[in-house]
């Protein structure tokens, strides 16, 4: 009799456990009817949308070769003693707290799977698909206004151009600092000759601003610049070929 009763009060110990955690999450995840999951498929429970958000682009999507930023839902992580995130594509890791680094292989469908646990129970699992997109190629910007190569450029243009910048999209937040340019080589053929002026910096130097003044309309220029990386992304830029109008 005295087992059957320790048994019986282990098992309302536990219940009241799971009932006490049950009310502290309810509140956090089912405001104004939320709820971690919304509809199944055959991986799992879809996660609902603001439950896994993506914090470094404008769309929502991702990126491929860089570094993409999940943000789990801030309460359900402070709930959990245990999170987990799986890619299909590519890697996941742990960032800083909430937030998780999500680099992708390739572009296509990526399926985040989400395990969020306590000491006794699963608050989440779930899954969420999100796009991923292929790098753009970064374009050249002259007074801030990006080129692709090769490109036509009014001459009045390049000599009012104060510095060249990079672009890669409006999309991605902070990539206009993921490369500077720090430096660029102009080149360009006079007198049947390859000339080249080098400028120490991404701003056009007088000495620069003379030779293209000197350049007649239907021109081609070279540009070939050096860059530095904050370290989000390596990569060389091309040369961009420009003609003269």
């Amino acid at each position: 009799m005295g087992l059957v009763f320790f048994v019986i009060k282990q098992r309302m110990e536990i219940a009241l456990i799971r009932l006490r955690l049950l009310l502290q999450i309810i509140p956090i995840l089912l405001v104004a009817g939320r709820s971690p999951v919304c509809g199944q498929s055959r991986y799992g429970d879809y996660l609902a949308d603001e439950i896994l958000t993506c914090v470094s682009t404008m769309s929502g999507q991702l990126y491929t070769g860089v570094d993409n930023y999940v943000e789990l839902d801030y309460a359900l992580y402070k709930s959990a003693d245990s999170v987990v995130l799986e890619t299909s594509n590519g890697i996941a890791v742990q960032d800083t707290l909430n937030r998780y680094l999500v680099i992708p292989e390739k572009s296509g469908k990526l399926r985040l799977t989400l395990i969020c646990t306590n000491q006794v129970d699963t608050l989440a699992h779930g899954i969420k698909y999100f796009h991923s997109l292929t790098l753009p190629d970064p374009l050249l910007t002259i007074n801030n206004i990006p080129f692709t190569t090769p490109a036509s450029i009014e001459k009045a243009l390049l000599l009012t151009c104060d510095s060249l910048g990079v672009f890669f999209s409006d999309d991605i937040i902070g990539s206009d600092h993921w490369l500077t340019i720090t430096e660029f080589e102009l080149g360009y053929n006079y007198g049947g000759f390859h000339v080249s002026q080098k400028n120490h910096t991404n701003k056009f130097t007088a000495e620069t601003k003379i030779i293209i003044n000197r350049l007649g309309p239907d021109h081609d220029i070279s540009i070939k610049p050096t860059v530095i990386s904050n370290g989000r992304i390596t990569k060389q830029l091309p040369i961009y070929r420009i003609k003269i109008y």
